[in-house]
């Protein structure tokens, strides 16, 4: 399932004086994976940017079948996003 993902909207907030308007611009949503994971016999978590952790593949702790699924959650999210017609947003910038 898709319960360990999610997803953060980056934002413009521009303020107009003496107007009194506020205008949202630039909306950006990165995709997020929260991995569960155990140190030290303590449950830990993450929250990591899915195209990011995906395009670098360079994460220690992550698995081969762990990137498997993270290509294919990112597939997902993007797709429902766009569908929402939300701007997908590159997570390493």
């Amino acid at each position: 399932g898709f319960r360990d993902y999610g997803v953060i909207f980056k934002v413009q907030i521009t303020k107009q004086f003496p107007e009194k308007t506020i205008e949202l611009n630039m909306v950006e949503a990165i995709p997020t994976w929260v991995h569960i994971y155990y140190s030290e016999g303590k449950r830990s978590y993450r929250v990591l940017p899915l195209e990011a952790v995906v395009v670098s593949r360079n994460d220690r702790i992550l698995t081969k079948n762990d990137y498997v699924r993270l290509e294919q959650g990112l597939k997902e999210m993007n797709r429902h996003l766009e569908s929402l017609a939300v701007p997908v947003g590159n997570a390493t910038n």
